[in-house]
């Protein structure tokens, strides 16, 4: 359930987006009627940019992926997941503002 709350603002972000709003609203008010064609053209066009962007996400975090768990198990990662709000080591002392 976490996941479709973190996820649930996004879709509706996209829904808000000028391909899905005004495109379609432009094929509907042309004088010449709803063509079907260009409708489905149209469909198939957004769903590969999707898959497209969906594929390039995947292979960059794939790509990044060693990276990234490198930095959670440093020691400001482990600080990260113990609970410190700062992110630093929880046996050094932090900087002069945070000691005042």
């Amino acid at each position: 359930m976490d996941v479709l709350a973190e996820v649930l603002p996004l879709a509706l972000l996209d829904t808000l987006s000028v391909s899905t709003l005004a495109v379609p609203l432009w094929f509907l008010l042309t004088p010449r009627g709803l063509r079907v064609r260009n409708v489905l053209a149209y469909l198939a066009i957004v769903a590969m940019g999707y898959l497209l962007l969906g594929c390039a996400l995947l292979a960059g975090l794939s790509a990044l992926r060693d990276d990234l768990r490198a930095a959670v198990e440093s020691p400001v990662g482990e600080g990260r997941r113990r609970g410190s709000r700062s992110g630093a080591h929880p046996d050094r002392p932090l900087g002069r503002a945070a000691q005042a």
